[in-house]
């Protein structure tokens, strides 16, 4: 009754909120979003100060991730407004910072949750900020806070599909390291071997990605973080499965699964995180059923947890899609895949550039859907206008994985398979030979037999 009174006259009790503790400042925020006073709350949490306080408040992140994401899909741009006054905050008082540790937390609480919530390029922003914090001194606490600063960069980094910024993040990682050995120090290196292999996993150096991932495994210990501990243990499961290890990976990835479930519950999006690799692993095994009703718990959880125009759910929803036309390849349904697919897409859309990586896979998905529906269609007119749109959306794919990864490397392989696939069901076939780097339009080069 006092939180409904307060917020019934909000506007006349706004300045006297700053004075109570956290959890009742931020339920009365919560009650403003129940309230659909979504202009108000965004003038609230566009605050730094504000915000700081509510990030406090660790028993309801679920709840504050349910007002972000409201102000974020309303147009209140709260994430970059958030870290563009971090950046500002740092820059003036960077010459006479005294209190560098409490702004350096201030930043890893704020990067955290942005990173969680799929706000990657703004949570670089943030990281990038207190690096230039930690590098004011050499000393071994500083060098340890740089080295933690570098981690979670080359974390959104990988998540962000910035390849080239997460190489020149995690190169610095291994001088900071070096630098902390020679002063006679011991460091945990898990999460950074952690990233290092989520790196090399999206470049297809599998190999690489494997070995790190044992190195990894070796650095386990106790005083890791929970989300450190399921985090190394999910990424590991993946490298075995690529290198068809499925005995490791089944170990790995269950524990994994049962580990988040018992420390973060099965409402947690690390929960949803492990289970999206579990479907990963039940894929590579032909476990397809299987894979489809975890994919299906990931989704419903992110979505309950984040909804809207969100990163992770539009990942979830490609997930599932792919699952979903796999089990569906025999009986020619896929309408359900192909939803999945056309709301990743939507989302991506919404909320990265065009040309972003990641909607590379998401159009790949698409693009292999509507093949399948186009050649069971038994309608000439349905079946050009679909197989043209999946031409067009696979080279659309193809194009995004050259710029990212080059011509020779496993993923750009993928596109050209597929797409000339696509052209086979066209009954379209190359003229005569050529490499494929001199291939500028595929359609100019191709004949009707």
């Amino acid at each position: 009754m006092a939180v409904s009174g307060i917020v019934t006259n909000y506007s006349r009790y706004r300045r006297e909120l700053k004075a109570l503790p956290e959890n009742v400042q931020f339920d009365i925020y919560y009650k403003l979003y129940n309230k659909g006073r979504l202009c108000q709350l965004g003038m609230e949490f566009s605050e730094l100060d504000t915000f700081a306080k509510v990030l406090k408040v660790n028993d309801k992140r679920r709840l504050l991730h349910h007002c972000f994401q409201a102000l974020m899909d309303h147009g209140v741009h709260a994430s970059e407004t958030l870290a563009d006054a971090f950046n500002s905050q740092v820059s003036l008082s960077l010459p006479q910072l005294q209190s560098k540790e409490k702004m350096i937390q201030l930043g890893f609480a704020l990067g955290g949750f942005l990173s969680d919530a799929g706000w990657y390029e703004d949570a670089e922003k943030v990281y990038k900020a207190c690096l230039s914090v930690c590098k004011t001194d050499d000393s071994v606490p500083s060098l340890c806070l740089s080295l933690e600063c570098c981690v979670r960069l080359l974390h959104v980094q990988n998540c962000n599909c910035k390849y080239q910024e997460a190489k020149i993040s995690c190169t610095e990682a291994m001088d900071i390291i070096s630098k902390i050995d020679e002063q006679g120090q011991v460091i945990n290196k898990a999460t950074l071997y952690t990233e290092y292999c989520a790196l090399l996993f999206a470049e297809s150096q599998y190999d690489q990605a494997f070995k790190y991932c044992t190195s990894a495994m070796n650095e386990l210990s106790l005083s890791l973080p929970k989300k450190a501990v399921v985090d190394v243990l999910r990424q590991c499961s993946k490298a075995c499965v690529v290198k068809r290890e499925f005995n490791k990976a089944e170990v790995l990835i269950k524990y994994a699964v049962n580990y988040a479930k018992e420390a973060f519950g099965c409402h947690h999006p690390k929960y949803s995180d492990a289970l999206l690799d579990y479907g990963f692993y039940l894929l590579n095994v032909d476990s397809i059923a299987a894979a489809v009703k975890v994919y299906q718990n990931a989704l419903d959880i992110r979505q309950a947890v984040f909804g809207g125009n969100n990163l992770h759910v539009a990942v979830a929803h490609e997930d599932l899609s792919y699952a979903s036309y796999v089990q569906e390849y025999s009986s020619g349904r896929f309408t359900d895949a192909r939803d999945h697919a056309e709301k990743a897409i939507e989302i991506l859309e919404h909320i990265l550039p065009k040309d972003h990586l990641m909607l590379s896979s998401s159009k790949r998905v698409k693009a292999l859907i509507l093949e399948e529906i186009a050649i069971d269609s038994h309608n000439k007119e349905l079946e050009d206008k679909l197989l043209s749109e999946a031409q067009e959306l696979h080279l659309q794919s193809l194009a995004l994985a050259r710029k990212a990864f080059g011509e020779n490397n496993v993923q750009t392989a993928k596109h050209y398979g597929n797409l000339g696939r696509l052209y086979q069901s066209m009954h379209r076939y190359v003229v005569n030979y050529c490499s494929v780097t001199d291939i500028q339009d595929w359609s100019m080069i191709t004949v009707d037999c």
